[in-house]
């Protein structure tokens, strides 16, 4: 597993974490939508830059956890694009699609697509961990949150070490 070290200068550190971590609920109107896929593409054009970026340590970090897989710009790579490379089913569609856009017009701008190399899987995997809506749009009263249904009878926590 990849470590940043404590004497390790991250590009990142001197700007707003939220640039690193887009949040597309926020598409409503076509100025939310600009600054949306700007400030993803200013990640990336940052992250280009790293040194960390440049030493593969930010990438590698990316890819040793289920979390940062799954979440956030890491050298300059999108969740979808560390998913396949970890050998992981991809979300559905519709939630890709926005990362897709992003990286359509990053390459535009010339932000090119890192070589990821193909790794194992995380330990442990959540099978639903960008589907946390359910806590608070699916109640069926008041105090309890009903969990989304399960696809193919996977449990949503799977522990990979003891399946495999």
């Amino acid at each position: 597993m990849a470590t940043l070290k404590p004497d390790d200068k991250p590009a990142c550190a001197e700007y707003d974490p939220e640039l690193w971590f887009p949040n597309p609920s926020v598409l409503r109107g076509k100025s939310e939508t600009s600054k949306f896929f700007s400030e993803a593409i200013t990640a990336m054009e940052i992250c280009a830059e790293c040194p960390l970026y440049a030493n593969n340590t930010c990438l590698e970090y990316a890819m040793s956890d289920a979390v940062t897989i799954n979440h956030g710009i890491y050298a300059a790579t999108l969740p979808f694009e560390r998913r396949l490379a970890a050998g992981i089913a991809p979300f559905e569609k519709a939630h890709e699609t926005w990362q897709v856009k992003i990286r359509e017009r990053a390459a535009k701008y010339g932000v090119k697509v890192p070589t990821i190399p193909q790794v194992k899987r995380p330990k442990s995997f959540h099978t639903d961990m960008m589907d946390m809506s359910f806590l608070l749009n699916n109640k069926k009263d008041k105090n309890k949150a009903e969990a989304p249904a399960q696809r193919d009878g996977d449990d949503p926590l799977i522990d990979l070490e003891k399946t495999a």
